[in-house]
């Protein structure tokens, strides 16, 4: 099994959870929010070295724990365009692509 830490959003400063966020983006009249996104790296003093220099993750942490799931500065880069998610009113994109559901 795998699991892709920059497929998971995270609520940062003044909010607590992913539900704020959509309720203050509803109140604002948001109909689409995007992120850039950058790949996560696992964190050096969460992981361990294995055999032919790889690194592998500690047991006693969680991945989000484990892995930065922010490694890039912001504002972020604009390769990290590519990978950008996003969070849409499903009524006012009918039509709008979605790569994974």
């Amino acid at each position: 099994a795998s699991f892709d830490t920059d497929e998971y959003m995270i609520p940062m400063g003044n909010y607590t959870s992913l539900r704020d966020v959509l309720r203050d983006a509803q109140l604002k009249k948001a109909n689409i929010l995007s992120f850039r996104s950058s790949r996560a790296r696992l964190r050096y003093d969460k992981s361990f070295e294995q055999p032919g220099g790889y690194r592998a993750m500690l047991r006693n942490y969680t991945y989000m724990e484990a892995y930065s799931c922010d490694s890039s500065p912001i504002p972020k880069p604009e390769w990290a365009e590519r990978a950008r998610k996003q969070i849409y009113r499903a009524d006012y994109v009918p039509y709008h692509y979605v790569h994974y559901s």
